[in-house]
Parts: C-alpha cells; sequence; structure tokens
C-alpha cells in the first residue's frame, strides 16, 4: 500500500498542477496601455484639442501620448484604433502621427514574434504576414517617411525620420540585415536636410555621431566643424566637436606621433567659449580644463585669459556678478588641480600665479593652493 509520505507527495503535486492550470486560465494584468484606457485617453486628448481650436500645448500632449504608446509596447489592437483615431483628427498630418504611422510595420512584425516566442521555442517566421517581416517593413517606414517630409518639411520631421533610422543601427538583431540600406538611407536623409537647412541641433548631433560609428573620425569631425558653424550657441554641439579633436589627439598618441599636440582641440575650445554665454557654457568650461590641462605650456595662456576676461573679472554691469566669479573660482580651482596631476608642481605654481593676477584677492582659490602645496610638501 502507498505510504503516507507517498500520499502527501502526490497530493502536493496534484495541487501544483492544478495551481499552474490556473495560472494559465487567468488572463494577464493588464497594463495602462494594454486597451480601452489607452484609447479613451487618446480620444478625450484629440477631442480636447479640436475643441480648444489646435491649442498647441494640448497638441504636444497628444503627440507625445503616442509617443508613450511605443514606449510601453501598446498590443497592436491598441495601436490600430490610435492610428484610426489620428487618421481622423486635425493631428493626422502632425510630426508624430506620420512618425506613429511609419514605424507601424516594424512595431506589428516585433508583437507577433514576440508573441511566437511566447508560445513555441523557435519562432517560425511564416506564420508571420510577409509585409510585417524587416525587409518590407522597412521598405514601407522609408515610403512613409518621404511623404511625411514632402508634407511637414521640418527640422522635427526630418529629425525623427533620423532618430528611428538610427535606432535599426544599434545591436538590434533582428535587423542587422537592413544595415547597409539603413545607412544609405540615413545619408540620403542628413543630405537632404542639410541642403533644406532644416538640421536642427538633434540631427546635426546624430549625424556627427553617425559619421563617427561608420569609423570615419576625419569625416566626422569636418561635420562637426560644420554643425558648429551653423549653431554657434549649442553647447552640445560645442562638446561633441572638442570631444572628438580629444580623441584624434589620444589616438595619435598612441601611434607614437611624438609631435602631436592638443592645439587642434584647445583652439576649438577657445573658439567655444568665445560663442557661448555663461552659464550654459559651464560644461565647456569643465571640458576646456582637461583639453589645455594635457598640453600645458601650449596654448594655455589663452584659457587663462578667457578665464580672467569672461568668469573671474566679468563686466562691471553683469547683474549676476557673484555668480560669475563663483564660476570662475570653481574653474580655476580645477584647472590648477589638472596641471598638478599631469605635470607636477611647477606647472601648477606658473599656472596659479597666473590665475591670481586679478584686481581682488580670490579667496578660494588661495585656499586651494595652500591646500595644494600643503599636500606636495608632505608627500
Amino acid at each position: 500500500s502507498q505510504s503516507e509520505g507517498d500520499k502527501e507527495g502526490t497530493e502536493e503535486g496534484d495541487e501544483d498542477d492544478e495551481a499552474d492550470e490556473d495560472k494559465k486560465k487567468t488572463p494577464k494584468k493588464k497594463g495602462i496601455l494594454d486597451g480601452g484606457l489607452a484609447i479613451l485617453v487618446a480620444r478625450k486628448g484629440i477631442e480636447a484639442v479640436q475643441e480648444s481650436k489646435n491649442n498647441p500645448l494640448l497638441f504636444t500632449f497628444v503627440s507625445k501620448f503616442f509617443s508613450l504608446a511605443w514606449e510601453l509596447d501598446a498590443p497592436p489592437p491598441v495601436e490600430e484604433t490610435l492610428l484610426q483615431l489620428l487618421d481622423e483628427s486635425s493631428l493626422h498630418d502632425s510630426p508624430h502621427a506620420w512618425d506613429f504611422r511609419a514605424q507601424y510595420s516594424f512595431r506589428k512584425g516585433a508583437h507577433l514574434r514576440k508573441q511566437l516566442a511566447e508560445e513555441e521555442d523557435e519562432v517560425d517566421g511564416s506564420k508571420i504576414p510577409q509585409q510585417y517581416h524587416a525587409g518590407p517593413a522597412f521598405e514601407q517606414a522609408k515610403q512613409t517617411y518621404a511623404r511625411a517630409i514632402k508634407a511637414i518639411k521640418t527640422p522635427h520631421m526630418y529629425a525623427l525620420a533620423a532618430t528611428f533610422y538610427t535606432s535599426l543601427l544599434h545591436g538590434n538583431e533582428e535587423y542587422q540585415d537592413l544595415e547597409q540600406e539603413v545607412v544609405l538611407e540615413l545619408e540620403k536623409l542628413y543630405s537632404e536636410a542639410t541642403q533644406d537647412e532644416l538640421m536642427c541641433e538633434a540631427t546635426w548631433e546624430g549625424s556627427v555621431s553617425f559619421k563617427r560609428a561608420t569609423g570615419d573620425l576625419a569625416a566626422a569631425i569636418q561635420q562637426a566643424r560644420e554643425a558648429t558653424s551653423t549653431m554657434r550657441s549649442s553647447v552640445v554641439l560645442w562638446m561633441q566637436r572638442i570631444g572628438l579633436h580629444l580623441e584624434e589627439w589620444a589616438y595619435r598618441q598612441g601611434t607614437g606621433n611624438s609631435t602631436c599636440s592638443t592645439d587642434s582641440a584647445q583652439t576649438v575650445a577657445v573658439e567655444a567659449l568665445s560663442n557661448l554665454r555663461w552659464p550654459e557654457s559651464l560644461p565647456v568650461w569643465r571640458q576646456a580644463v582637461v583639453t589645455f590641462a594635457i598640453g600645458y605650456g601650449h596654448e594655455s595662456s589663452q584659457l587663462v585669459h578667457l578665464l580672467l576676461t569672461k568668469l573671474l573679472v566679468p563686466p562691471g554691469d553683469a547683474n549676476d556678478r557673484e555668480e560669475h566669479i563663483a564660476a570662475g573660482e570653481e574653474i580655476a580651482c580645477l584647472l590648477i588641480s589638472e596641471v598638478l596631476m599631469k605635470h607636477g608642481v611647477e606647472a601648477m605654481r606658473d599656472a596659479y600665479t597666473r590665475l591670481l593676477k586679478t584686481p581682488t584677492l580670490l579667496l578660494k582659490i588661495v585656499l586651494h593652493c595652500a591646500k595644494l602645496e600643503y599636500g606636495c610638501a608632505n608627500d
């Protein structure tokens, strides 16, 4: 006869099997964008935009909502309804509506593959309709973005298309076969946007990163130069350009080129700081300090001059005089520390001697130098 222990084990096993069956029967908890609520929010939002005669704030809200549907992975039935709502509303010709429409086949294909993966050990591609495979979906996206740019020739529309194409190049195995086509499409897109003078900060930054990703550092530097010439007040683009010059310097150092210097990066840093306004320029000041400290003694006088004229001794009518000086002291202390680490005590003393040539005593810099001198004396 069966022992009590065996009976208990059998009963527990049966309970586990029943629990598993219950789990299969129990529908998964739906997220916010899994169905009716998402559609209700979208419909109400669109109605509000139309009733307010296309109020720009509401318009932006609804556009962002549709972008959120992508990010939170809304299922195809919801996306189909959202597209229908868009097409029937005054938002049908908005950049986000075109973007949503262009990516639809890609999104549906991804959902179908995900669904099959949950049901089968290996995904059988033949079970997915042809139009949702990567190749046809990409062709559909290209055609839709081309129509979108023709209908809405704006920097934002170009930026949305570029963002999508770029996303296909970053580590997605499903789209590896499309890489050559995507690269050609991106090159074409950036070229058209440049010719149309519709490049914004995002597309300039993306185009530089794209050229760098293809392995052509010189082409990336040239593109970055064009970007900063076009958008001279962009902190993002100046920092990107300086970073590329520093990368070039590091590469040449690694190849054993003893004549290499950071003059190019330093020149660009000075140009950037001459074009940018404070306080937006603060991240560039920090980057410039690293640039100049690497090759201290070559063009460092330019940075010291900029520090003295732009930050440490701001214009007499500056409303934020104290903030200017505080930022200048922070940058000066950072430069002195960097020079000490890279070039030693004598170079550090040369740096702070020049930086302290101001009409007023900058106590923070003096205390910082005293602390560094004390540390050096005790090493």
